[in-house]
């Protein structure tokens, strides 16, 4: 039987430890933790105005990258929307921004609609506007995930065994007792146990699904 237990919690970062499952398992969980649990970014920018030192490519990427905090419980992946993803309150925010020079532009100078969705960290620069210039645009955020893009991407998730610290060069890792180290750093969109406990909704439906696929063959 699983048997897992919290270590510790540190700021964004959660440690269990996992004991009696094979690596396949565990792997499993790390991928799905990552790439399978939706995550809130800015999906499309329409740049109204922008005469920045910076191009509109570079400023579209840098806002996309920004990580947002999550709503997963308002908000649905646009495929599973009612509106079959052509685009509703239910599945997507609009933010906007509007900031003349001289001064920085930082990732909380960003208005959303929804105030519940707002960037994870206030004070990540975007871009410096100096005398007269001036960034204009309105931006369309929407729920992801990490395997069809790195800025819906939860955070960094990965395991070690607990007793190769203290082991020699020469372990034998077969021998080794069946007790793994899993680490979950999320990036801030989503609090490591709401990682945890998406992640293990998003398995449960994948293996449903699986089911229904084979039972359809």
């Amino acid at each position: 039987m699983v048997s897992i237990k919290k270590l510790n919690k540190k700021n964004n970062v959660l440690r269990l430890e996992i004991s009696k499952e094979p690596l396949y398992y565990l792997n499993s969980l790390r991928r799905i933790f990552m790439n399978e649990i939706p995550i809130m970014a800015v999906d499309e920018l329409d740049i109204k105005n922008n005469t920045s030192v910076m191009y509109d490519e570079v400023l579209a990427h840098r806002v996309g990258l920004i990580p947002l905090i999550t709503d997963v419980k308002s908000y649905s992946v646009p495929e599973e929307c009612t509106c079959k993803g052509a685009g509703c309150a239910k599945c997507q925010v609009q933010l906007t921004l509007n900031v003349k020079g001289p001064g920085i532009i930082y990732s909380k100078d960003l208005v959303a609609k929804d105030p519940k969705i707002k960037p994870v960290y206030p004070e990540m620069p975007i871009v410096k506007l100096l005398d007269e210039q001036e960034v204009e645009f309105s931006a369309t955020a929407k729920l992801g995930f990490g395997k069809d893009h790195a800025k819906h991407s939860s955070g960094l998730i990965f395991y070690k065994h607990k007793d190769l610290d203290k082991a020699s060069e020469n372990v034998d890792v077969e021998k080794l007792k069946d007790d793994f180290e899993f680490i979950i750093e999320s990036w801030g969109q989503l609090s490591p146990e709401k990682i945890v406990e998406e992640g293990i909704n998003r398995f449960d439906k994948q293996i449903s699904d699986f089911e229904v696929l084979i039972k359809g063959i």
